[in-house]
């Protein structure tokens, strides 16, 4: 009977560790998409876009020196493209595809996170913003359910 004692307190110890683990892991996530979302909104407003709320942030990259560059990697759901799009500079400006120019404007090279050169069917543009900055975009369009975003914001 005590050796079933020990295994039970064994047993519910484990369970209690199991759910505080998991507990901890559930809102340490929930902070990160928190943070996420902060960024998100903090590039909004220097990127003058709206960015959908399924927008995701994947990864960006600050750099500051002579120049200011912020570059971005979002992933939004495909239904959601038309509406950022109409929510940003982009609004009204023709975007172009590989057919109308195979050199797209971002940048082909950066962190390893920066895959544009492996994308096979894209939309790509710049324009002018306020006070020198100038925004580019190319819109990863290979998959079926979700754009990833590539933006490149700088000021000169």
């Amino acid at each position: 009977m005590k050796a079933m004692h020990v295994k039970w307190i064994a047993l519910c110890s484990f369970a209690a560790l199991l759910l505080v683990t998991t507990r901890c892991t559930c809102e340490s996530e929930e902070s990160r998409a928190a943070k996420a979302r902060q960024k998100l909104n903090q590039f909004e407003g220097i990127m003058n876009v709206k960015f959908p709320s399924s927008a995701r942030l994947l990864n960006y990259r600050v750099e500051r020196w002579m120049d200011e560059y912020i570059g971005l990697k979002i992933e939004i759901a495909r239904d959601d493209l038309e509406s950022f799009l109409n929510n940003s500079p982009f609004a009204g400006k023709r975007l172009k595809s590989k057919k109308d120019n195979p050199i797209f404007s971002v940048r082909s090279t950066g962190p390893r996170w920066w895959k544009v050169k492996s994308v096979n069917e894209w939309l790509s543009g710049n324009v002018m913003l306020p006070q020198t900055e100038g925004l580019r975009i190319l819109l990863d369009m290979d998959h079926a359910h979700t754009v990833i975003i590539y933006l490149e914001w700088l000021d000169t």
